[in-house]
Formats: C-alpha cells, structure tokens, sequence
C-alpha cells in the first residue's frame, strides 16, 4: 500500500450523473467510500491524488474516455 493512500475509496467515473449517484449511494450504504466525477480529466485528478482501491468507468466518458483513462492510470506508478 502506498504511502499517499489514505482511505480506501472507490472512484465512479460516469457522465450520466443520476446513474453514477445511485451507484455511489448503493456503495455508501454498504459502508464503501466513493467518489464521482462526471468527466475523464476529473477521475484522472481524483485518481493520481487519492489513489482509488477501484474505478468504476464509463467508456464514453467525456474529455478523456474510459479505455484511456485506464491506460494513463496502469501507465502510472
């Protein structure tokens, strides 16, 4: 585990945000910390800072889509 993790939080990346809310809210309730954010650049930042345990992401995701998203992410220690 690195250093920088702080908590373990799961980053819903989607630009539907109804949907990425019901999804938040159904983690919450099970006791999972999440955050959402409604573009790829957004999940990007919330990834490289908060260091998510998993990312749930739609692929076509607005500014940066999902497959590159990952991409970025598995390219980045």
């Amino acid at each position: 585990m690195s250093s920088r993790h702080l908590r373990d939080m799961v980053l819903i990346a989607d630009s539907d945000v109804e949907r990425a809310e019901r999804l938040a809210t159904a983690c919450a309730q099970r006791g999972v910390d999440v955050q959402v954010a409604t573009h790829g650049a957004r999940a990007l930042e919330i990834a490289l800072a908060e260091l998510p345990v998993a990312l749930v992401t739609q692929l076509d995701l607005p500014l940066i889509e999902g497959t590159r998203l990952a991409e970025i992410l598995r390219a980045n220690p």
